[in-house]
């Protein structure tokens, strides 16, 4: 749980990065959109693996 909160945190930090440099453009946004769902997905498979002590 702690895992996915780091992740969402980072993924916020971009974001507002992003928002600080607004004249990079939409396109960059949707990439850091997609890098934080990737990031996400990632730290919840290792998670749905590390999850289950067996």
């Amino acid at each position: 749980m702690i895992h996915i909160l780091v992740v969402l945190l980072i993924g916020v930090v971009l974001v507002a990065a992003l928002g600080l440099g607004e004249g990079v453009g939409a396109a960059s946004a949707i990439i850091a959109v997609v890098g934080v769902l990737l990031l996400s997905g990632i730290a919840w498979v290792f998670l749905a693996k590390g999850a289950r002590p067996r």
